[in-house]
């Protein structure tokens, strides 16, 4: 039986030889490449409101109710407004955390972003 001997080198000054039979290395790879194809997304992403848009306020303060597709934008969402409603003048700062989140989780948020801001 023929092998085949690699070089493996683990840490810093030391190294392993690997032996491998000749039968698995040559041992053809199927070449998946071609059976995934990429699509765009039907629906672009839309662009997020900057931070002054009224709709965030109202968001925060409990004024806009709205059923979200991703649960965590909705406990966030809530648990805002309750932060809100202890300390008003943290609006600034929670308008900021949500958007932040929003921005992150954009690819999510999508069709929740259309339907608040249009």
């Amino acid at each position: 039986m023929q092998s085949t001997t690699f070089p493996l080198k683990l840490a810093v000054g030391s190294a392993v030889v690997v032996t491998y039979p000749a039968s698995i290395r040559s041992e053809a790879v199927p070449d998946s490449s071609r059976r995934y194809v990429l699509h765009p997304t039907p629906t672009p992403i839309p662009e997020l409101p900057p931070e002054e848009h009224p709709v965030w306020a109202r968001l925060i303060a409990g004024q806009v109710s709205h059923d979200f597709s991703y649960a965590a934008a909705g406990m966030l969402v809530f648990n805002m407004n309750l932060q809100w409603k202890r300390d008003p003048s943290k609006l600034p700062l929670l308008i900021k955390q949500i958007r932040t989140f929003f921005q992150k989780y954009l690819h999510l948020l999508g069709g929740d972003v259309q339907k608040l801001f249009s």
